[in-house]
């Protein structure tokens, strides 16, 4: 029995003795839990002090303000991941969008009081939740300031781990020198300035932004997004062969979008500059486009607005599996706009659907506003859709279910052009009035 008994404790140390040989490879805890830090913390760090981190989280609004201020600084980051660790709440409200009343919901954040309501149709504020009294609403405090600038671009991959941002605000009138915040014109008046690397699973839920412009001149609004104003502009990348980025899993929900004067704008980004794909997005938004700036050519609008995107400049850009809902109304007749996409270039579509209502607009899609390419020299255009469906009723003056005008064919020199419009098994449920030319797909 003895022998027995001192065999077991044997074992038992043998087995101690070889798991103590392999702690001392691990890491100690304080080195595990360096991989991750808030970015208050990675703000305040030295450069030496920043290695080897993998996550900066975002906890707070402060996080994101440090993000801001870390950009705007001219700091570079290493290759960490930025994480939203909880719902993050800019402001003290909360917006709720009501597509059947066409109303807009502005609640107090910290005690759930309606404080006005937003008459999309009559453009005007209503006091509390019900009734007829008329106010002059006004937001108290500064709106949010995007983060990172046009100059100094948010080149890191987002992670919005399904998690909400609300509150986000801004009010600009460049017409009169005004702003909420005190950043450029440049950084629209988003969440971003400028994207350009993977944004994925972020909820923006409640936003509340209105920008006018004095025209479409340089040193002023160019492009405006909720998520993004844009993605960043390089003039030596190729048509095709510039940086592919992703928007994937994101939604921008009960938000209220006005945009007099400027060029480019969407509910997820205003112009993309580079290759871009979107995978499961979602927005459902109210809108009003005012351009009171024409061209040359009176027939040809300026200004392009898109659900999703409003101008995408480079090729081979993908939506998939995307879905938009709300209503955009143009005031001028001036707007070219798409249910998913102002202006395309050479760009794919698949398993999409719009539901957006769009009223009056000069030229109107289900997905795509207008499909061109410039007018200079050999270009190969590229329109394709599958499995996608238009359940929006859009109305103006040259509409389509699915393209609203490709404008290739109105240029002189068409015919040194290859031309590719795909459309497969898609369809247009959606009611179609055009006043110069419409049609079911394609106006």
């Amino acid at each position: 029995m003895k022998k027995s008994y001192y065999k077991y404790i044997s074992v038992i140390l043998s087995i101690c003795l070889m798991l103590g040989s392999f702690l001392i490879y691990l890491p100690a805890p304080s080195a595990l839990a360096a991989t991750s830090c808030s970015m208050t913390e990675y703000y305040n760090m030295t450069d030496a002090q920043k290695k080897g981190f993998s996550f900066i989280f975002l906890y707070t609004r402060d996080d994101l303000v440090y993000l801001d201020k870390y950009l705007e600084e001219g700091r570079s980051f290493n290759k960490e991941t930025i994480e939203l660790a909880n719902d993050i709440a800019l402001s003290d409200y909360d917006f709720k969008y009501d597509s059947y009343t066409e109303t807009t919901f502005i609640y107090r954040h910290s005690s759930g009081e309606c404080l006005a309501r937003y008459d999309e149709t009559n453009r005007c504020f209503y006091k509390g939740a019900t009734g007829d009294q008329k106010t002059d609403f006004t937001f108290e405090g500064e709106g949010w300031n995007p983060i990172g600038s046009a100059e100094h671009p948010f080149l890191q991959p987002f992670d919005g781990q399904g998690h909400r941002i609300t509150g986000l605000w801004n009010i600009c009138d460049a017409a009169a020198g005004t702003s909420s915040t005190n950043s450029p014109a440049a950084d629209g008046a988003g969440l971003f300035a400028a994207v350009g690397d993977s944004i994925s699973n972020l909820v923006i839920d409640g936003a509340f932004l209105s920008v006018s412009d004095t025209g479409l001149s340089a040193g002023n609004y160019d492009s405006i997004g909720v998520l993004a104003a844009r993605s960043p502009k390089n003039d030596n990348e190729s048509l095709l062969y510039s940086p592919l980025h992703k928007i994937t899993s994101c939604s921008v929900v009960n938000a209220h979008f006005t945009c007099k004067n400027v060029p480019n704008s969407g509910i997820i980004t205003g112009s993309c500059y580079r290759r871009i794909q979107f995978i499961s997005i979602y927005v459902s938004a109210s809108v009003y486009i005012d351009s009171a700036v024409k061209t040359e050519l009176s027939f040809l609008p300026r200004v392009s607005f898109g659900m999703i995107t409003g101008y995408l400049s480079k090729g081979d850009s993908y939506f998939y599996n995307c879905t938009s809902q709300g209503t955009v109304t143009d005031a001028q007749n001036i707007a070219q706009i798409g249910g998913i996409c102002g202006t395309a270039r050479y760009v794919f579509f698949d398993s999409c659907i719009n539901k957006t209502t769009i009223h009056s607009a000069c030229i109107a899609g289900g997905f795509v506003g207008q499909a061109e390419y410039p007018t200079i020299g050999d270009s190969y255009v590229l329109i394709q859709l599958k499995n996608s469906v238009n359940i929006g009723n859009i109305s103006g003056l040259c509409v389509g279910g699915m393209i609203g005008l490709c404008n290739v064919f109105t240029t002189p020199d068409y015919t040194s052009r290859n031309v590719s419009l795909i459309i497969w098994n898609c369809q247009n449920n959606g009611s179609i009035s055009g006043t110069l030319y419409a049609g079911g797909f394609i106006g």
